[in-house]
């Protein structure tokens, strides 16, 4: 008690206590958003094709949980989870502060969204360990923590699942797929991005967390390597998508 009460007046001295999007007085630092905007934030309820984005219905991508609706697009994620849509401005906030203003404390704001589309999404994911996309270590250096790290963390806790970091890595130091414009610049730039460790088994279906999930070339390279080196099944899991 005393513990939270200290970090929170050290927060207090550092962050204003006024909402990140819209600016009211939220009562307290440790809301990023006031309660406003973050009933603002709707919240998707199935997964998606992570090429042309359809619904595929609710539930993790088992045989059972796709019969009747069949695959949509070859792709190496056998689907993608994402709990909003980045078109929604609290969720650029958020994102925002989180990956560019570096906000650590923002992946706890992302996170509890995220479990709460999947409870909406329904089915066991427990068959998964979770995987956050890696960061160059210059990248993660330079930022201070790898935000794909910290909402898996956090997700890895609620879920009871397990989470992996020593499984892959990156190690290319690739310039920003965001300044690039279109998809094959994109997925020139991530090819041969990552590595797989293999000094550890690597578990028969992962489920790879990031912020947002945009052109989807990084997460698909990533997914790719994963099933190249022996991954069974590999799905994506993000707090939005860009499309």
């Amino acid at each position: 008690m005393v513990w939270q009460k200290l970090k929170t007046f050290c927060l207090d001295l550092v962050f204003p206590a006024v909402c990140a999007h819209c600016g009211k007085n939220t009562q307290t630092t440790e809301m990023i958003l006031c309660v406003e905007c973050l009933n603002k934030i709707k919240l998707n309820d199935h997964g998606f094709c992570p090429v042309c984005m359809k619904w595929l219905g609710q539930g993790p991508p088992s045989q059972e949980a796709t019969a009747g609706r069949g695959k949509c697009h070859e792709h190496p994620l056998r689907a993608l989870y994402a709990a909003a849509n980045y078109e929604d401005p609290e969720v650029r906030t958020l994102i925002k502060k989180l990956k560019y203003d570096s906000w650590s404390r923002v992946a706890n704001h992302l996170a509890s969204p995220i479990h709460n589309y999947l409870d909406l999404v329904g089915g066991n994911f427990k068959e998964y360990v979770l995987v956050p996309v890696p960061l160059h270590p210059s990248k993660e250096k330079a930022r201070g923590f790898n935000q794909a790290e910290l909402i898996a963390r956090i997700l890895s806790h609620r879920m009871e699942v397990l989470m992996k970091t020593d499984l892959v890595k990156r190690i290319l130091p690739t310039i920003s797929q965001t300044t690039l414009e279109n998809y094959a610049a994109r997925e020139k730039n991530i090819a041969g991005a990552f590595q797989i460790n293999h000094k550890v088994e690597l578990p028969k279906k992962i489920m790879l967390v990031d912020d947002i999930y945009t052109s989807g070339a990084t997460m698909s390279e990533l997914a790719r390597t994963l099933k190249l080196g022996g991954v069974k099944e590999v799905v994506g899991l993000v707090f939005a998508k860009a499309r």
